[in-house]
């Protein structure tokens, strides 16, 4: 709880977190709403595309507004779909927490035997201006028919591979100056695109990226940046873990910067972020592996808690009997120290600390009162 703690971020503006929502799954059904067009664009071959997103929602929440995060799948942007395994897993997990979530479908690239550093570049352009127009949609909703319930300030952006370049691209690419060379934006569009949604703004509060990139880590500017959370495999052999030129069937599709490298430069630029290193895994090791998706879900649940402003984690530790709450943990986000109030009379608690990777550090025991934990002798 104490790695929890000590999340290098602090919270904005806190919504409304009573209770365990947003940390536990407090719904047991989702309702989907699938294929709802968000947007419009020409595809690779010139032709008219709807766009097209699948919506789920906690079923009987009665909130008014509610947190959205909207995924982008991977597929190297050749293929890859808003019903990957991967995107129908975060989104259901998420939403049984209370948020409304979004899966999107985005134009796709050329076939892989005509990809190119200038097709791919171009892929990339195009995800960016879907992924803009897909928050557009919802901010466009929230004003007028308010469809969805969401909170246009709480709005999330994440991807998986392709996708988390296409989150990266639409957040931090946001000047004239930072254009890439091969875009043509007569052709193709400028920083906005003309996907659908004029009027509404496009920016988000906060970005996941899990095993994506970005080809210049010099457009993260300044300490004031949207926070980022970055997941990568330190053995991935398709997205570079760090600044490496990224190859598509032995074909150079130039240099990009991976979760270690974005990492690094947000650290060094005084950014809201938060980095975990699948140690030894390849590429999106949670598309395939249950035991993955759980870490990867809870680093997410963790990252947008302190987001949300929710300074205070319950843990899930209630009394089954009347459903009181036992045990409380604050302050969340702690610098120096950490209270674990037994709220009890009666109750033993047991304290275990342990770093990251499980080691036992300490354990702390205590009959009717609270236990400190405090950062004084941890390494």
């Amino acid at each position: 709880m104490l790695a929890i703690g000590l999340l290098p971020f602090a919270a904005f503006a806190q919504i409304n977190c009573d209770g365990d929502r947003y940390y536990e799954k407090i719904f047991s059904q989702v309702n989907t709403t699938s294929d709802v067009v968000y947007g419009n664009n020409l595809d690779i071959g010139g032709g008219n595309m709807d766009l097209k997103v699948d919506i789920y929602e906690p079923d009987g929440d009665t909130l008014p507004t509610r947190p959205l995060i909207i995924w982008a799948h991977g597929g190297t942007f050749l293929g890859g779909s808003k019903t990957d395994n991967d995107m129908v897993k975060l989104c259901n997990r998420f939403a049984r927490r209370g948020y409304v979530t979004a899966s999107i479908d985005y134009r796709l690239s050329l076939p892989s035997a005509l990809i190119s550093k200038k097709a791919m570049t171009e892929a990339v352009w195009r995800g960016m201006q879907d992924g803009k127009a897909a928050v557009r949609f919802f901010r466009d909703d929230a004003a007028n028919s308010n469809t969805y319930k969401i909170d246009p300030d709480h709005i999330y952006f994440g991807g998986s591979s392709a996708g988390g370049f296409i989150a990266l691209q639409m957040t931090y690419t946001d000047k004239q100056s930072e254009i890439p060379p091969e875009i043509n934006t007569g052709q193709l569009g400028d920083l906005e695109g003309d996907s659908g949604n004029p009027g509404f703004s496009s920016e988000v509060r906060a970005i996941i990226n899990l095993c994506g990139a970005m080809g210049d880590v010099d457009h993260m500017e300044s300490a004031g940046d949207e926070p980022v959370l970055n997941m990568h495999g330190t053995d991935d052999e398709t997205v570079p873990y760090g600044t490496e030129v990224l190859t598509l069937a032995i074909i150079p599709l130039g240099e990009v910067s991976g979760g270690h490298s974005i990492n690094k430069r947000a650290d060094a630029l005084g950014m809201k972020n938060s980095f975990y290193a699948f140690k030894g895994a390849d590429h999106v090791p949670y598309a395939h592996s249950d035991a993955y998706m759980d870490t990867t879900e809870n680093f997410i649940r963790d990252f947008l808690y302190e987001d949300l402003g929710c300074t205070e984690i319950f843990a899930g530790m209630h009394n089954p009997a009347n459903g009181s709450q036992q045990v409380r943990i604050f302050p969340n986000p702690a610098s120096g120290s950490m209270i674990i109030e037994n709220l009890s009379p009666g109750l033993y608690l047991s304290v275990r600390l342990m770093d990251i990777t499980g080691k036992p550090l300490s354990d702390l025991h205590t009959g009717v009162a609270s236990i400190t934990l405090t950062r004084d002798d941890l390494p």
